[in-house]
């Protein structure tokens, strides 16, 4: 096949698979059925996001540490531990606080579903 009857080979391909009729997107309201769907929703989605908005909280921790401290030569044991006996043979005590922020989303579960909740 020479040059110019593989243009026009080209030409026929992209006219033949090129020019196909487009479907219509159906749209649906498949998240309110209780299912995924990867399309953009079909409704008005302002009062969803308003509610899931009002579901995220701020999350603020506070935990407090205190360490026994020990001479190696002391020999602290399991017994010790679990009879409380290790405070006597500690030569120092150290009192932490280790604090952590972040957010947290509030659900609940209502008619076995689970949902974003702004309470």
């Amino acid at each position: 096949m020479n040059r110019s009857g593989q243009v026009l080979f080209l030409v026929i391909l992209i006219l033949v698979f090129g020019c196909g009729v487009k479907k219509p997107v159906q749209k649906s309201k498949d998240f309110a059925l209780g299912y995924y769907s990867a399309a953009p929703p079909s409704w008005n989605t302002s009062a969803d996001i308003e509610r899931i908005t009002r579901s995220v909280k701020k999350l603020y921790s506070v935990s407090s540490y205190t360490t026994w401290q020990f001479k190696r030569e002391t020999g602290i044991t399991g017994y010790h531990l679990q009879n409380n006996l290790y405070q006597k043979k500690a030569i120092g005590i150290v009192s932490t606080n280790e604090t952590a922020f972040g957010t947290a989303t509030v659900m609940e579960q209502s008619d076995s579903r689970i949902v974003a909740s702004d309470q």
